[in-house]
């Protein structure tokens, strides 16, 4: 009886314990600076949240008022960032929304996850419900969404929307306009996903016959208007055809490079290093045969059984792991699992590994001995579950930060950066130009400072830029793994002819480098503060904006 409840009843249950995990992981996130709580996100996502204030105080969607330079990739997700910013909600609060928002994402993705599930497996209890497990509580989503706030909750909720009104599309043999309105929006968000919309759109025109005609004469130029659309208004507002941050992060370095690691990358996402972490070679051997199966299993099974659903699952999953590759990956794998592009995509393989190792095992056990017909749902269970901890094992701290035993990613460097930006609001005057590399939180709370980006996102030349790269590799496969996207370009000599910045707030280069010489070579006196944190500053010894007075030179 209880279990017949709880069958009935799995999906608003899983909803609300996610709520609660919600909660619980948004709070952990904040933290207490001079008496006030701050809910802060990362710092890309504040990025966009200055991008925000800008807006809705009159300046446009800009990052430093009055130029005009689309340093960010997720419009529609930063025009809802400008839109929060129309609340009577402070600063240190506002992020908070953006929490709720993807955590609202998310929930409605876990309900189109539910429905996809049930179309694949024919309503299978078992794939419905570890298919929503395992979405609602796979570490990079969580990470993603509820920590970093991220645009990946509504690419999330986009791509598994769209998958299943595809996949009714094509059991009801009916047009779907709305399924070409999502698609669109989802270009809107980032405009990648134009990739995943086009291997939807094939796979229609595959599919269904019927209305192959309607797909080319209305489906696809619907999502062609939304790229065209914001192109021109990028062209028009932003005198350029691609994002800022499309030349940072895809020119001046070699492709191949690029290439090679972002497949270093994606492998380490679902390979993990885990002899390193248990000493165990063997444990290590087993774990990643185990993975190799796991990752094979669904392909296998879909070719082997011509299942056109799976085959748009797993399209979509190695069209953005593919994807993932060819940009050289992100630069935050390191977190572990699945990165940004990966993660939305996700969701659908695990529908497809859940589906088929629920055919196998089924078809297995159906055929076994009797006593192995009585056990086989827990076996069942056990195999799903080793299949969950691997999945959250790309790394020793995915499992702790789940489960809280460990700080959210973000928290350490976020209670760092605001700690920074508060010794920059004291020592500097409004108006003062402030060379920064974290152009998110620092710049956020100080919305009456004019900044400098030293990585070129919100800068079109150092965008334009050939990658600083590195000169010296520890082995030959170094040098094919040290692409870091967005973290290569920067040019303190024409930083400092251009804008002559009043204070540099932080330092990049690269080890081997001497730009600190030349800032002290052309103008500028090197000072710290005198406390545990030590920030250093280069400060410009002309510059009347600047209060040394709590500072010491180094």
């Amino acid at each position: 009886m209880l279990s017949g409840i709880f069958k009935k009843n799995f999906f608003p249950l899983t909803v609300f314990i996610y709520l609660i995990y919600s909660a619980v992981t948004i709070y952990t996130t904040s933290f207490v600076f001079r008496g006030t709580r701050y809910f802060i996100l990362s710092d890309d996502a504040m990025i966009s949240m200055r991008y925000g204030y800008n807006f809705a105080h009159g300046f446009g969607m800009v990052w430093n008022p009055g130029e005009y330079v689309e340093g960010f990739t997720n419009p529609l997700w930063t025009f809802f960032m400008a839109l929060i910013h129309f609340l009577p909600v402070p600063l240190t609060k506002l992020s908070l929304i953006v929490q709720i928002t993807e955590a609202l994402c998310v929930i409605a993705s876990l309900y189109f996850v539910k429905k996809i599930a049930a179309i694949v497996s024919n309503s299978s209890f078992t794939v419905m419900f570890f298919s929503v497990l395992f979405t609602a509580f796979y570490f990079p989503l969580v990470n993603w969404t509820l920590v970093q706030g991220m645009e990946v909750g509504i690419l999330t909720l986009f791509l598994s929307s769209s998958v299943f009104f595809a996949l009714e599309s094509i059991r009801r043999k009916k047009f779907s306009f709305i399924l070409f309105i999502i698609l669109g929006l989802g270009t809107l968000t980032r405009i990648d996903f134009f990739v995943s919309a086009m291997v939807i759109s094939l796979f229609l025109i595959i599919y269904d016959k019927k209305n192959r005609k309607k797909y080319f004469l209305f489906g696809i130029p619907v999502v062609l208007s939304f790229v065209l659309a914001q192109t021109l208004f990028r062209i028009w507002y932003y005198h350029d055809i691609l994002p800022n941050t499309y030349y940072v992060k895809l020119t001046g370095y070699p492709i191949l490079n690029r290439i090679t690691r972002g497949i270093y990358v994606g492998l380490r996402s679902f390979f993990p290093n885990i002899a390193a972490m248990y000493q165990s070679r063997v444990l290590q051997f087993s774990a990643r045969l185990i993975i190799a199966g796991m990752i094979l299993f669904p392909f296998t099974y879909a070719y082997l059984k011509r299942n056109k659903s799976m085959f748009l699952l797993l399209a979509l999953f190695t069209t953005q792991l593919l994807y993932s590759a060819y940009v050289g990956g992100d630069v935050w794998e390191y977190y572990g699992g699945a990165n940004r592009f990966i993660a939305y995509a996700i969701p659908l393989f695990f529908v497809s590994l859940i589906f088929t190792t629920h055919s196998i095992l089924i078809k297995y056990f159906k055929t076994s001995k009797t006593y192995l017909q009585k056990v086989y749902q827990i076996i069942e269970v056990a195999i799903i579950c080793i299949f969950f901890i691997l999945l959250n094992r790309a790394n020793a701290e995915q499992l702790p930060r789940l489960f809280f035993t460990m700080p959210p990613t973000t928290l350490d460097v976020n209670m760092t950066r605001l700690e920074l930006a508060d010794r920059l609001n004291r020592i500097t005057k409004p108006h003062t130009k402030i060379a920064i590399s974290a152009a998110g939180l620092i710049p956020y709370f100080n919305p009456d400072r004019y900044f400098v980006d030293i990585l070129g996102k919100t800068e079109k030349t150092i965008a334009r830029e050939p990658a600083v790269g590195n000169e010296k590799f520890k082995n030959q496969l170094d040098k094919y793994i040290s692409f870091q996207p967005g973290h290569m370009k920067w040019d303190y000599p024409y930083l400092v002819k251009k804008y002559k910045p009043d204070i540099f707030g932080d330092f990049y280069q690269r080890s081997d480098q001497k730009n600190d010489k030349y800032l002290l070579t052309h103008g500028y006196a090197r000072m710290k503060t005198p406390d545990s944190f030590g920030f250093m500053f280069f400060i410009l010894k002309t510059s009347p904006n600047i209060n040394t007075s709590g500072l010491k030179a180094y």
